[in-house]
């Protein structure tokens, strides 16, 4: 497991709800043309915040997402549909590496990420 991430539709509500539980200190800019906060504990990266992207389904209020770390974003999808999983959002750059969501085959979504260029 390489980064944990809230998806929220309430951003202001959630930081302000994580900084006073953990004491996480929050940090919000722009990554392209999402607004995206990092929290720091004790200086060290501990987990990233977004806005829902619009393609959830609107039930669904808050989730936090887990990333793993592999090796080739592109061999996970394939590996994982082999598998009886989906790819949900295929590679896409972000940051110095690539992300792609995927989904098992419960119906559990998570994201792999590699530090491919």
């Amino acid at each position: 497991m390489c980064w944990v991430e809230l998806l929220t539709r309430d951003p202001r509500a959630a930081i302000s709800f994580y900084a006073s539980v953990f004491g996480w200190h929050a940090s919000t800019g722009t990554v392209g043309d999402v607004r995206y906060t990092t929290f720091t504990l004790g200086g060290e990266l501990v987990a990233g915040a977004m806005t829902m992207p619009d393609e959830v389904p609107s039930e669904l209020t808050a989730v936090w997402s887990v990333s793993f770390a592999v090796e080739d974003c592109t061999v996970s999808e394939r590996r994982a549909t082999e598998l009886g999983g989906q790819v949900v959002k295929p590679t896409t750059p972000v940051g110095e590496g690539r992300f792609a969501v995927l989904e098992d085959p419960q119906g559990t979504t998570f994201q792999v990420m590699d530090q491919r260029r």
